[in-house]
């Protein structure tokens, strides 16, 4: 009796000590999970999840990951989700860079993230995972670069196309104001729809009744908000263009 007692000692022990080690290289996904560092919580990481489905931009998708990968870790099951909420390649390996050094569990990364990505996806996605902490640095890094490089390309496209807009609207001012000028009785008031002046905002041409319901349609101080931080949302919001009280003419779009 005290044989067969010590024999399930011995069996339940090993089995202890084999489910710590992770005695087999065939266990569930968490078996190296790395216990000093735990994963996002699981409620935590749906609301997160339902946080980046509600998120149209993918820059500020990746933006929302890269915030919640400085405080949190995660688990593969959890990396492969959020690498799911993007539709194409670069937003998803820039996903998996953010990701990677933040995951616990090391078993069964091939079968839970690359197998889940599209197969010119895998090789990149791999080198990531197996790079060491300085080359993912240097990854992410080069990324970064790269992305910069093309925002400032697209705020200076930007700028240049304000700019432009800008010119023409200042060239359709004062053509009004000599329109304006040189008509008989300008001064005394009666009448007449020469009158009229224009706006264009967004590509659309617009005729108004007076100067008051052009600077509504375009205000001053969207104009100059733009000329200095070139900025179109931020302008857009604090003095936004109201053509309200002006006339919507189709036919003219192309002047605009």
């Amino acid at each position: 009796m005290t044989n067969r007692t010590l024999l399930i000692v011995l069996t339940v022990t090993s089995l202890i000590f084999l489910a710590c080690a992770g005695g087999s290289s065939n266990v569930s996904d968490q078996s190296r999970t790395n216990l000093d560092e735990q994963p996002m919580p699981g409620g935590q990481f749906m609301q997160l999840l339902e946080e980046l489905n509600t998120i149209e931009l993918p820059e500020e998708r990746l933006a929302r990951i890269d915030q919640a990968a400085r405080t949190n870790h995660f688990l593969a099951s959890q990396i492969r989700d959020m690498i799911n909420v993007f539709d194409h390649t670069d937003d998803r390996l820039r996903a998996l860079e953010l990701t990677s050094s933040q995951l616990v569990d090391l078993d069964n990364t091939y079968s839970t993230i690359i197998y889940n990505l599209p197969e010119e996806e895998r090789a990149h996605a791999q080198a990531i995972l197996n790079a060491t902490g300085a080359e993912r640095e240097a990854i992410i890094a080069e990324r970064e670069r790269q992305e910069e490089e093309e925002r400032r390309i697209r705020r200076e496209e930007q700028r240049a196309r304000m700019q432009e807009e800008m010119a023409r609207q200042q060239e359709r001012r004062d053509q009004q104001r000599q329109e304006q000028a040189s008509q008989p009785g300008a001064a005394g008031g009666g009448g007449g729809g020469g009158s009229s002046q224009t706006c264009c905002l967004n590509g659309q041409f617009f005729e108004c009744p007076s100067a008051a319901a052009v600077a509504k349609c375009v205000p001053p101080r969207f104009v100059q908000c733009i000329s200095e931080t070139m900025d179109v949302f931020t302008c857009s919001e604090k003095y936004p263009p109201d053509p309200s009280d002006c006339n919507r003419t189709p036919a003219r779009d192309g002047e605009c």
